[in-house]
């Protein structure tokens, strides 16, 4: 018969082995994210398509483990990515916009403004 002690140790191996797999597989999303910023279709379909999981699953699962929404998280990325790229670099803001994911420069210049509060534009100067 087994004892308590080793059904408790088994249980809190497969815990612990399912928190890895967890952990790992936010990692990998994060990282896909990151490899993927600059498509213009990345998006919560695109991902959850390439995790095996639907939209929905994924926009939980990524809110319950990182405490941001998918969209939100993606657009910071973006815009950190351009601002970075603005002060460093001396390429148009177009094809920041372009490196950065945008499909439009209107769309890049509403989102920088509403994240950073000031037009990409302006940051240059």
């Amino acid at each position: 018969p087994c004892s308590f002690y080793f059904i408790m140790k088994l249980f809190r191996v497969r815990i612990a082995r399912k928190t890895v797999e967890t952990e790992d597989l936010t990692q990998r999303i994060l990282a896909y994210i990151e490899e993927h910023l600059e498509d213009t279709q990345l998006g919560l379909s695109m991902v959850a398509e390439a995790f095996g999981m639907s939209g929905t699953n994924l926009s939980h699962y990524f809110k319950n483990k990182t405490g941001r929404n998918f969209s939100e998280y993606v657009e910071s990325l973006r815009i950190d990515k351009a601002y970075d790229m603005i002060q460093n670099t001396q390429l148009s803001l177009d094809e920041i916009a372009r490196r950065c994911g945008y499909g439009s420069n209107d769309s890049f210049r509403r989102a920088f403004t509403r994240c950073r509060g000031i037009l990409p534009s302006k940051v240059r100067k």
